[in-house]
């Protein structure tokens, strides 16, 4: 309530596995419903990361299609398309149990832009791992992903009992991961170019002459800096895209905030 009161038009609810809120504890909310509670509060955007899959139930995918203020951008972390290497790394689900939520959320947000985190390289990890790796991209089409090599870590259970990859085939499987998120991100980014989207606008863009925001769907967006002179919600029609950004032209100013107040 004192956010909205502030002016503040976006939040975000934050946690490491942020959809486990409320599992430890029977009398709070699940976290489906306090996405609802926060959702009613008349703040324009809500938005929450990181969720993890083994939480991520129905019941939130529900209540992220009936919370109108709820953006659709989920970030689900698979780490690995790999049985095998799932079972290495001790994550608590398998690739055809991350694949249901996938389908869960297609089927109640075919709209939804979805991210994820993937590590290449963890120890033992063979070529047909990696394929599998490979083959979940296409079969999800991810609209972006943050891809990482695994180091290794004193005194965990993966550095102490598995032997590591060489440098180079992590590396080399690593630039043929982000060549695949490169493709898919301009193909989801190119389907976006002549709508319009919401963006909030939070000040110049480090590229002259622009200023830079965010979508619903957590897209970078740039559009002229004339057109966006203060920080604020705009309606902007999708000009062009690339990988990772889209460019645009506002169509419509929906909210500029007075100077003591805050946008995000």
């Amino acid at each position: 309530e004192s956010l909205k009161k502030a002016g503040v038009v976006e939040v975000t609810l934050l946690g490491q596995n942020v959809n486990s809120y409320g599992n430890d504890r029977p009398d709070y909310p699940s976290f489906a419903e306090l996405l609802r509670m926060v959702g009613e509060l008349g703040i324009p955007r809500v938005r929450f990361l990181t969720s993890h899959p083994v939480n991520f139930t129905e019941e939130i995918v529900r209540a992220i299609a009936e919370t109108p203020a709820v953006t659709r951008y989920i970030h689900l972390p698979v780490q690995s398309g790999s049985d095998r290497v799932l079972r290495r790394m001790a994550r608590e689900y398998r690739r055809a149990d991350y694949l249901k939520r996938i389908e869960v959320i297609r089927d109640h947000l075919p709209d939804a832009v979805l991210s994820t985190d993937i590590i290449v390289g963890f120890p033992g990890e063979t070529e047909e791992d990696f394929e599998a790796t490979l083959s979940l991209y296409d079969e999800v089409g991810f609209d972006h992903a943050f891809m990482f090599i695994y180091s290794a870590r004193p005194g965990t259970p993966a550095a102490e009992h598995f032997e590591d990859l060489p440098r180079e085939v992590k590396v080399e499987r690593l630039k043929r991961l982000i060549e695949k998120q490169k493709e898919w991100s301009l193909k989801k980014n190119r389907a976006w170019v002549g709508r319009e989207v919401e963006v909030l606008i939070r000040g110049d863009a480090k590229e002259t002459g622009f200023a830079e925001g965010h979508d619903r769907g957590n897209h970078p967006v740039l559009v002229p800096g004339d057109q966006a002179p203060q920080p604020g919600l705009y309606r902007v029609r999708i000009t062009e895209a690339s990988p990772h950004l889209l460019f645009g032209e506002v169509t419509e100013v929906l909210y500029r905030p007075a100077r003591e107040e805050a946008v995000a």
